[in-house]
Protein backbone atom coordinates (compact mmCIF):
# COMPACT_ATOMS: atom_id res chain seq x y z
CA UNK A 1 0.00 0.00 0.00
CA UNK A 2 1.37 3.36 -0.98
CA UNK A 3 0.60 6.40 1.09
CA UNK A 4 0.77 9.86 -0.37
CA UNK A 5 1.18 12.85 1.88
CA UNK A 6 -0.61 15.84 0.47
CA UNK A 7 0.41 19.18 1.91
CA UNK A 8 -2.14 21.94 1.48
CA UNK A 9 -1.35 25.62 2.00
CA UNK A 10 -2.93 26.95 5.15
CA UNK A 11 -3.49 30.38 6.43
CA UNK A 12 -5.05 31.65 9.62
CA UNK A 13 -7.74 34.17 8.81
CA UNK A 14 -8.54 36.71 11.47
CA UNK A 15 -12.19 36.98 12.37
CA UNK A 16 -11.84 40.75 12.62
CA UNK A 17 -12.13 43.40 9.99
CA UNK A 18 -8.67 44.86 9.44
CA UNK A 19 -9.27 47.98 11.50
CA UNK A 20 -7.39 49.36 14.49
CA UNK A 21 -9.36 49.72 17.76
CA UNK A 22 -9.53 53.28 19.04
CA UNK A 23 -9.92 55.00 22.41
CA UNK A 24 -11.75 58.25 23.10
CA UNK A 25 -12.21 60.03 26.45
CA UNK A 26 -15.44 61.33 27.88
CA UNK A 27 -15.62 64.30 30.28
CA UNK A 28 -14.45 63.79 33.86
CA UNK A 29 -17.75 65.18 35.18
CA UNK A 30 -19.67 62.31 33.54
CA UNK A 31 -17.81 59.60 35.48
CA UNK A 32 -19.33 57.56 38.26
CA UNK A 33 -16.80 58.95 40.75
CA UNK A 34 -17.69 62.58 39.97
CA UNK A 35 -21.40 62.01 40.54
CA UNK A 36 -21.68 59.21 43.08
CA UNK A 37 -18.27 58.60 44.65
CA UNK A 38 -16.80 59.63 47.98
CA UNK A 39 -13.08 60.10 48.56
CA UNK A 40 -11.97 57.63 51.20
CA UNK A 41 -8.65 57.84 53.08
CA UNK A 42 -6.20 54.98 52.67
CA UNK A 43 -5.44 52.69 49.76
CA UNK A 44 -8.20 50.11 49.75
CA UNK A 45 -9.50 49.11 46.32
CA UNK A 46 -12.89 50.53 45.41
CA UNK A 47 -15.81 49.76 43.13
CA UNK A 48 -17.73 51.70 40.51
CA UNK A 49 -21.52 51.51 40.76
CA UNK A 50 -21.01 48.54 43.12
CA UNK A 51 -19.09 46.79 40.32
CA UNK A 52 -15.35 46.25 39.79
CA UNK A 53 -15.75 48.12 36.49
CA UNK A 54 -18.84 49.67 34.91
CA UNK A 55 -19.25 48.84 31.21
CA UNK A 56 -22.20 49.86 29.06
CA UNK A 57 -23.75 47.97 27.45
CA UNK A 58 -23.24 44.83 29.53
CA UNK A 59 -23.87 42.67 26.46
CA UNK A 60 -24.35 43.04 22.71
CA UNK A 61 -27.02 40.47 21.90
CA UNK A 62 -27.12 41.15 18.16
CA UNK A 63 -24.83 43.19 15.93
CA UNK A 64 -24.63 43.23 12.13
CA UNK A 65 -21.50 41.89 10.45
CA UNK A 66 -18.94 44.65 9.82
CA UNK A 67 -20.66 47.16 12.12
CA UNK A 68 -18.80 49.29 14.65
CA UNK A 69 -18.62 47.88 18.17
CA UNK A 70 -18.56 50.62 20.83
CA UNK A 71 -18.33 50.23 24.61
CA UNK A 72 -18.18 52.80 27.39
CA UNK A 73 -16.20 51.77 30.46
CA UNK A 74 -15.77 53.45 33.83
CA UNK A 75 -13.50 52.30 36.64
CA UNK A 76 -13.11 55.76 38.13
CA UNK A 77 -13.86 54.42 41.62
CA UNK A 78 -11.00 51.90 41.59
CA UNK A 79 -8.88 53.91 44.06
CA UNK A 80 -11.77 55.40 46.06
CA UNK A 81 -10.77 58.91 45.08
CA UNK A 82 -7.07 58.59 45.91
CA UNK A 83 -4.13 59.17 43.55
CA UNK A 84 -3.26 56.77 40.74
CA UNK A 85 -0.17 55.46 39.00
CA UNK A 86 -0.06 52.64 36.49
CA UNK A 87 1.43 49.21 37.14
CA UNK A 88 4.89 50.47 36.13
CA UNK A 89 4.69 53.54 38.35
CA UNK A 90 3.96 56.04 35.58
CA UNK A 91 2.13 59.18 36.72
CA UNK A 92 -1.57 59.45 35.92
CA UNK A 93 -2.25 60.86 32.45
CA UNK A 94 1.44 61.09 31.61
CA UNK A 95 2.37 60.12 28.05
CA UNK A 96 3.44 56.63 29.17
CA UNK A 97 0.52 55.95 31.56
CA UNK A 98 -1.41 52.73 30.74
CA UNK A 99 -4.36 51.84 32.94
CA UNK A 100 -4.98 48.47 31.31
CA UNK A 101 -6.09 46.77 28.11
CA UNK A 102 -9.15 45.66 26.18
CA UNK A 103 -8.76 42.43 24.21
CA UNK A 104 -11.12 42.10 21.25
CA UNK A 105 -9.70 38.70 20.29
CA UNK A 106 -6.21 37.14 20.50
CA UNK A 107 -3.75 39.47 18.85
CA UNK A 108 -6.12 42.45 18.74
CA UNK A 109 -5.53 44.46 21.89
CA UNK A 110 -5.88 48.13 22.78
CA UNK A 111 -3.99 49.88 25.58
CA UNK A 112 -6.23 52.03 27.78
CA UNK A 113 -4.72 55.43 28.65
CA UNK A 114 -7.25 56.11 31.43
CA UNK A 115 -9.47 54.30 33.92
CA UNK A 116 -12.54 55.48 32.00
CA UNK A 117 -13.36 56.15 28.36
CA UNK A 118 -15.01 54.86 25.18
CA UNK A 119 -13.47 52.13 23.03
CA UNK A 120 -14.51 51.34 19.48
CA UNK A 121 -13.68 48.60 17.01
CA UNK A 122 -14.38 50.23 13.63
CA UNK A 123 -15.92 47.76 11.20
CA UNK A 124 -16.49 45.27 14.03
CA UNK A 125 -16.38 41.55 13.30
CA UNK A 126 -16.80 39.98 9.88
CA UNK A 127 -18.11 36.55 10.85
CA UNK A 128 -21.46 35.42 12.25
CA UNK A 129 -20.47 33.97 15.60
CA UNK A 130 -20.05 34.79 19.31
CA UNK A 131 -17.17 36.76 20.80
CA UNK A 132 -16.01 37.91 24.23
CA UNK A 133 -14.40 41.30 24.74
CA UNK A 134 -12.15 41.32 27.82
CA UNK A 135 -11.30 44.41 29.87
CA UNK A 136 -8.43 44.40 32.37
CA UNK A 137 -7.31 47.38 34.46
CA UNK A 138 -4.52 47.33 37.03
CA UNK A 139 -3.21 50.45 38.77
CA UNK A 140 -1.39 51.52 41.92
CA UNK A 141 -3.50 53.48 44.36
CA UNK A 142 -1.60 55.73 46.73
CA UNK A 143 -2.43 58.18 49.49
CA UNK A 144 0.19 60.64 50.73
CA UNK A 145 -1.93 61.03 53.87
CA UNK A 146 -1.02 64.70 54.28
CA UNK A 147 -4.27 65.33 56.14
CA UNK A 148 -3.92 62.56 58.71
CA UNK A 149 -2.14 62.62 62.06
CA UNK A 150 0.10 60.77 62.39
CA UNK A 151 0.82 60.75 58.68
CA UNK A 152 0.63 57.21 57.26
CA UNK A 153 1.17 57.23 53.49
CA UNK A 154 0.28 54.00 51.69
CA UNK A 155 0.08 52.35 48.29
CA UNK A 156 -1.75 49.33 46.95
CA UNK A 157 -2.21 47.53 43.62
CA UNK A 158 -5.84 47.31 42.52
CA UNK A 159 -7.00 45.26 39.55
CA UNK A 160 -10.41 44.80 37.93
CA UNK A 161 -11.62 42.84 34.92
CA UNK A 162 -14.82 42.15 33.02
CA UNK A 163 -15.92 40.28 29.91
CA UNK A 164 -18.62 41.51 27.54
CA UNK A 165 -20.36 38.89 25.34
CA UNK A 166 -21.02 39.84 21.73
CA UNK A 167 -23.22 38.02 19.23
CA UNK A 168 -22.65 38.84 15.56
CA UNK A 169 -25.69 38.21 13.38
CA UNK A 170 -26.39 38.57 9.67
CA UNK A 171 -25.47 41.76 7.88
CA UNK A 172 -29.12 42.81 7.86
CA UNK A 173 -29.55 42.39 11.63
CA UNK A 174 -30.41 45.28 13.90
CA UNK A 175 -28.04 46.28 16.68
CA UNK A 176 -29.40 45.10 20.02
CA UNK A 177 -27.75 45.62 23.39
CA UNK A 178 -28.50 44.82 27.00
CA UNK A 179 -27.70 46.74 30.16
CA UNK A 180 -28.32 45.38 33.66
CA UNK A 181 -27.06 48.43 35.52
CA UNK A 182 -29.12 49.91 38.33
CA UNK A 183 -29.41 53.70 38.10
CA UNK A 184 -28.16 55.52 41.18
CA UNK A 185 -28.99 58.97 42.51
CA UNK A 186 -26.10 61.45 42.51
CA UNK A 187 -24.86 62.52 45.95
CA UNK A 188 -25.31 66.08 47.08
CA UNK A 189 -21.69 67.11 46.55
CA UNK A 190 -19.94 66.31 43.28
CA UNK A 191 -16.23 65.57 43.06
CA UNK A 192 -13.56 67.06 40.81
CA UNK A 193 -10.67 65.12 39.26
CA UNK A 194 -7.07 66.29 39.62
CA UNK A 195 -5.66 65.44 36.16
CA UNK A 196 -2.09 65.32 37.49
CA UNK A 197 -2.67 62.72 40.20
CA UNK A 198 -5.98 61.03 39.42
CA UNK A 199 -7.29 61.95 42.88
CA UNK A 200 -10.85 63.19 43.43
CA UNK A 201 -11.90 65.90 45.86
CA UNK A 202 -15.11 67.87 46.58
CA UNK A 203 -15.80 70.72 44.22
CA UNK A 204 -14.93 74.17 45.49
CA UNK A 205 -17.31 77.03 44.85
Amino acid sequence: MRWTLLLLPCCALSSLVAQTPIYAPFPDYETWMANYGVQEPGCACGKTNNLPIYIDPTAITSAPVNSDIKLRYDASGICQGQSIKDAKGNIYRSASFIAGTVLWEPGVELNLPDVFGIVTLPGGFNQVTNYSIAFKISVQCYDNAVSTTPRRPCSNTCSVSATIPVTISAATANLKTRSTHVKQQPHHQKLTLDPKSGAWSPQTK
